[in-house]
């Protein structure tokens, strides 16, 4: 079973994840004091990247609620309710090749 620790040991703490979802916020990394445009519709960019304890967040100040992390963005992105969670893993581990083994 791949677990939340494996895909993020395996994605350098989701940023990977994050960076195939939104390429834009690869300036975050550079700069992090950066925004970026996580919807193409916004006048201004609203979102940045926040690391805490080796895991990446995307917090999006246009959207209600805390920073995601890159499971619950991939789940976003692809239109999975909180009871996928494990599936979403699978998904992520496919993706990125990341097995129970890592």
């Amino acid at each position: 079973m791949v677990t939340s620790e494996n895909i993020f040991r395996g994605t350098r703490g989701g940023l990977d994840i994050i960076l195939d979802l939104y390429p834009q916020a690869n300036v975050c990394v550079k700069n992090p004091k950066a925004k970026f445009k996580k919807r193409e519709s916004e006048a201004t960019p609203s979102a940045h990247l926040i690391q805490k304890d080796g895991i990446w967040y995307l917090k999006d100040f246009g959207e209600p609620g805390k920073g995601l992390n890159a499971i619950k963005l991939w789940m976003e992105a692809h239109y999975m309710d909180d009871h996928r969670f494990g599936e979403a893993c699978m998904q992520i581990g496919k993706r990125y090749n990341i097995t129970d083994e890592l």
